[in-house]
């Protein structure tokens, strides 16, 4: 039976990812942290993991039930970390529409709700220590990121690892109704 690594996602316009991996590779291209791809800069909205191929339709026909969510602005602004893994950019108008976004995908989906923070993830330490963590997560805060974007849809994604990390394909898209 062929399984997919499925998440269900907000991507960014092409644009603004350009912008956001531009300012941050500047700080966080260093020696201990794994960059996020550029092409991969996305809102995860839920991972749902390694899900038989067979149940996609299935999938595909509860997330279209959720084109009554109107869109919605959001902007992107504030740094943040998870521990010492993650480093991340935030959302500083439109979160509450993020979060009830990603509550309408578990609803649909029959899932449990989880704590949900959205973030776009820029790098994940690989080994650097605990004060070069520090170090970057401080000097991505001195940057000034201003990027805002019409929430327009969501897609179904596929993740595929390799050796080069994970390689995103869309499998669906679905609209919002306009806001």
């Amino acid at each position: 039976m062929e399984s997919k690594r499925l998440f269900v996602s907000v991507n960014v316009p092409e644009g603004i990812r350009e912008r956001i991996f531009s300012a941050s590779a500047k700080v966080l291209g260093i020696e201990g942290f794994k960059l996020a791809e550029k092409e991969s800069l996305h809102f995860t909205l839920k991972f749902l993991g390694s899900t038989p191929a067979e149940r996609v339709p299935e999938i595909c026909k509860s997330l279209a039930a959720i084109s009554d969510f109107k869109g919605f602005k959001v902007s992107l602004s504030g740094f943040g970390a998870f521990g010492r893994k993650i480093l991340w950019l935030g959302v500083s108008e439109g979160n509450e529409r993020m979060q009830g976004l990603n509550s309408a995908v578990n609803k649909a989906l029959h899932l449990e709700p989880e704590s949900f923070i959205p973030h776009l993830t820029l790098a994940r330490n690989k080994n650097a220590s605990n004060a070069e963590f520090g170090k970057a997560l401080s000097v991505l805060k001195k940057l000034e990121i201003s990027e805002s974007f019409l929430v327009e849809g969501f897609e179904l994604m596929e993740s595929m690892l390799s050796e080069k990390g994970a390689l995103h394909s869309k499998i669906a898209s679905f609209r919002l109704s306009k806001s």
